[in-house]
């Protein structure tokens, strides 16, 4: 036997073997071939199949033969021709046969009677290498390309995996609770009530390239691996069918055991009515007797062997005291097993760093990196190749030092640290905020000595007059035309007094206007002027937009200016020029009577106008100039720095000496 492609079972216990040129058998022990030229009607024997009733059906070249008390039954299409190349069989449960037609015209047939009575081409079956039937009447089909697909009533329905490569189907079987198994390159794939999942090396196998499958007396799962051969438990497959994720624990034999790796061209695997399972892999058959194997139940004793912290390495015995910042750091352990060590599997924790155990494999080195500071125990487990655990396995206690800034000092000064940074943030935006409120007040409390000094130069005044003249009417009650003249002075007062109150509110509505300045100006003008004085404007230079709080201060100067003209100057004629350059200019003059040069400097005592229009000027940055005389009347200048008053693009970088002047104002 030296080219075994394929293995079945025959009902009477006979293992047949497909062997290259000959079709061996195993019966009682005994060996027998038939081969060719020797009563075998072809060159070299492919797929076999074993039916319910014990016949066998063999693939020979491009023919499909029944095999029965020595004699070959060819099977024949309805017009007599070859069945040509099968490579895959079943049984359905009406006992006819399917088979699967390779080549370029593939196909699946069902045979009954020894003639192919239906016929499936490729147009309606995907491209399929192996068979098996349910219970249901479905026939199962292992696809060239790692999937499967269930063909039932003239249809297939295809159900995929996630693979990463192509790989055909190895071998596909039905389970007795009609869940389906294949063997792929990729791992064990399976289907179950419309659920698809794969089993691999990320669920504890061995490997993932599967060859074929099997199932023992008790349930177990056996998978012949190009690792190994593979028991697990049908408690493990449930939990695994539960759980997609699982870890299942497995039962592997390796050349260590005598097991030779290969992968058979048809059917890899078989089971005797023993529960003996027999495997092909393309060069010999083997055999495993699951009711008979031997179980190791010595548990492996475990030992840590050395500790190597950033390459320098420690004595495992006892309490180890590391360096602080470690960043590397390897513990080697080991277990003894006399009969397979290199089945021993190994699981670690560190406790204060691992929450659970970590699957290790058969690796015998545990890594950590970045360890902190503290005390670590290391707790490591192995079991034999039967998975027998040493639960009690072995520990080892080491320590690693807080470096200087991982100390509980360092870190309570940082504390302390931080508290003082915030607590000082905290002042300082209290501070910012305090000083911002009092920038607030003082524009409140210089708002409101302007409207005291607006009222007293005006209004207050004016009343103050109305009272005198009104108790003066009390001397002239017994002279009719005295009383009259001062009644009508008293009217003359009031009225006065509207026109004051009038202007002073219209100070306030002007000096937040949105309308442009030249223009509020003139508005101001035209309502305080009398009629017999004319009003001139200009405006010279490109008009920019104003700062608002600026422009009200701006206002309240020009307000004043124009107030005084209009009321004290008893001129015929005001000229108001505005002049948007580098600068802002305001030049506001009149032809009246003037008034004493001395007041410019001193302002006239009980009165706030002059002083006011100084003061505003002064917060601004802005030269106020003032030039009176009785013949030429009064001459008002006001020039304001641009980059005070102007906040237009082009002059962008006004903006932030603006805000260096008046930080606490909003633009």
């Amino acid at each position: 036997m030296d080219n075994v492609v394929s293995v079945v079972v025959s009902s009477d216990d006979t293992v047949w073997l497909a062997n290259g040129n000959s079709l061996d058998s195993i019966k009682d022990g005994r060996i027998s071939s038939v081969r060719s030229g020797a009563g075998l009607p072809g060159n070299e024997v492919t797929a076999l199949f074993a039916d319910h009733a014990g016949q066998l059906w063999v693939g020979i070249d491009s023919d499909l033969f029944l095999y029965k008390q020595g004699r070959f039954s060819r099977v024949v299409r309805s017009d007599g021709s070859s069945t040509r190349f099968i490579v895959g069989m079943t049984e359905d449960i009406n006992h006819d046969i399917w088979a699967e037609v390779s080549g370029s015209d593939r196909e699946l047939i069902r045979i009954r009677n020894l003639k192919v009575v239906e016929e499936y081409p490729a147009a309606v079956i995907p491209s399929a290498r192996l068979l098996a039937a349910d219970s249901h009447g479905a026939i199962w089909l292992g696809l060239r390309d790692g999937n499967l697909a269930r063909f039932r009533n003239g249809q297939a329905d295809v159900f995929t995996f996630p693979h990463s490569e192509s790989d055909e189907v190895r071998q596909v079987a039905v389970n007795s609770d009609d869940s389906v198994f294949a063997t792929t390159a990729y791992g064990l794939i399976a289907w179950r009530n419309s659920m698809t999942q794969t089993l691999t090396s990320r669920n504890g196998l061995p490997c993932d390239a599967t060859i074929g499958m099997n199932w023992d007396h008790q349930g177990a799962l056996w998978l012949y691996m190009e690792c190994g051969l593979v028991r697990i438990d049908k408690q493990e497959i449930q939990k695994w069918w539960n759980d997609p994720k699982a870890i299942v624990i497995t039962r592997v034999f390796d050349s260590f055991d005598g097991l030779q790796s290969g992968k058979a061209d048809y059917n890899p695997t078989a089971q005797s009515s023993d529960g003996r399972l027999w495997f092909a892999n393309k060069v010999v058959l083997q055999m495993i007797d699951p009711s008979h194997l031997f179980r190791n139940e010595i548990p492996p004793p475990v030992h840590v062997e050395s500790v190597a912290a950033d390459g320098k390495q420690f004595s495992a015995g006892g309490t180890v005291r590391l360096p602080p910042l470690v960043r590397d750091l390897e513990i080697d352990y080991t277990a003894l097993s006399f009969v397979n060590p290199r089945q021993v599997r190994f699981r670690y924790r560190l406790e204060g760093r691992d929450a659970s155990w970590q699957e290790a494999g058969t690796r015998r080195q545990a890594l950590y990196n970045d360890l902190g500071p503290g005390q670590y125990r290391f707790h490591v487990i192995a079991c034999n190749n039967d998975q027998v655990w040493n639960e009690a396995g072995a520990t080892l206690f080491f320590s690693i030092p807080p470096a200087w800034y991982q100390t509980k000092l360092f870190k309570a000064l940082c504390v302390v640290a931080m508290i003082l940074l915030t607590s000082m943030l905290y002042l300082f935006r209290m501070n910012r905020y305090a000083k911002s409120m009092k920038v607030r007040f003082d524009e409140r409390l210089s708002e409101r000595t302007r409207l005291a000094r607006e009222l007293h130069d005006t209004l207050l005044q004016t009343i103050q007059g109305s009272k005198l003249v009104a108790d003066g009417i009390e001397e002239y009650l017994d002279d009719p035309a005295r009383a009259k003249l001062s009644l009508a002075k008293l009217s003359q007062w009031l009225s006065q007094a509207m026109d004051e109150g009038r202007a002073a509110l219209e100070s306030l509505r002007n000096a937040t206007s949105s309308e442009e300045l030249s223009e509020v100006l003139r508005h101001t003008a035209d309502e305080c002027a009398p009629r017999s004085t004319r009003v001139f404007l200009t405006v010279t230079g490109n008009v920019c937009p104003l700062h608002p709080v600026a422009r009200e201060e701006v206002y309240c100067i020009a307000f004043e200016a124009i107030r005084n003209a209009c009321v004290h100057s008893n001129g015929s004629a005001m000229t108001i020029a505005v002049s948007y350059g580098r600068d802002l200019k305001i030049q506001i003059d009149d032809n009246g009577r003037g008034f004493d040069p001395d007041l410019i400097q001193t302002g006239k005592p009980g009165h706030f106008g002059i002083t006011g229009m100084k003061e505003r000027a002064s917060k601004i940055g802005a030269r106020l100039m003032l030039q009176t005389s009785v013949k030429d009347g009064t001459k008002f200048s006001l020039i304001v720095p641009g980059h005070v008053i102007f906040r237009s693009s082009r002059r962008g970088w006004s903006r932030l000496l603006y805000k260096l002047t008046f930080p606490f104002t909003k633009q």
